[in-house]
């Protein structure tokens, strides 16, 4: 069955445009935002398998997770929508890696993997229906999709609610709009999308339950309030508790 695309070549350019327009506002330094990138690869380590694999990276950022990735595959295709982030990834001269610059709904090099990773960016895509099924058709019979969303019940949003800073868990902030998001997820919701793409999940949970908003948790490491102690209880209870982690994980493989 074709899926029906519910947007035009130009809202796709738009949508790339928008997404290079603000790349110099993503990891400002952030602490917790690298205590979660580690915390998301340590996650999926376990599943792969470095001397066979060869993955696909949907969306690199400035390619931290992409030289963690990269250590432990035998081989990594990166594709990603901005110039910007590729030459931060070039930069780090990756031997196992190969960029590609293109919005994955037009991506299409042939080639199939044993694991692709979609982390942080299943809230960009314009129809993550089309996306998904898109994807799908790169992962070898047995391949992995490995998929994290930031979770709109993290405890720390839901403080903010009862604080009355936000008047709903599951609307788009400006800030929001303006980095490319044009949805949100929590763990039902996540799960639901992959399962009307075709997705069965086999391992799922939550990355570091989080109390606090992001530069409130940087203010606590600069302070040595928090340390490695913390961030190993805060790991434990996000698998323990996914529904109040900072993100959701899963993955996932093609229903037979």
């Amino acid at each position: 069955m074709n899926t029906q695309i519910t947007f035009s070549l130009e809202d796709l350019e738009k949508q790339q445009n928008l997404l290079e327009s603000v790349t110099s506002t993503y990891r400002c330094k952030s602490q917790q935002d690298d205590v979660m990138r580690k915390l998301c690869v340590r996650a999926f380590e376990p599943w792969l398998k470095k001397t066979t694999y060869n993955g696909l990276e949907i969306g690199c950022s400035d390619g931290q997770m992409t030289a963690m990735f990269s250590s432990l595959l035998n081989r990594l295709d990166v594709v990603e929508a901005t110039e910007s982030f590729l030459k931060k990834v070039e930069a780090r001269q990756l031997n196992n890696v190969t960029l590609h610059h293109s919005m994955i709904e037009q991506f299409n090099n042939g080639t199939k993997y044993d694991c692709i990773f979609a982390t942080w960016v299943l809230t960009h895509f314009l129809d993550a229906q089309l996306a998904l099924k898109h994807i799908k058709n790169f992962l070898t019979t047995d391949g992995l999709l490995f998929i994290t969303v930031p979770n709109v019940r993290v405890l720390s949003r839901q403080l903010a609610l009862h604080m009355g800073l936000i008047d709903d868990l599951y609307k788009l902030t400006a800030n929001d709009r303006n980095h490319g998001h044009v949805r949100s997820y929590d763990r039902q919701r996540l799960n639901n999308e992959l399962d009307i793409a075709g997705f069965e999940c086999i391992s799922q949970g939550g990355l570091m339950l989080k109390i606090l908003a992001d530069y409130q948790m940087d203010t606590l490491y600069e302070n040595e309030i928090l340390g490695n102690e913390h961030i190993e209880g805060f790991f434990k209870l996000g698998n323990e508790y996914p529904d109040l982690a900072s993100a959701i994980y899963c993955v996932c493989r093609v229903k037979k």
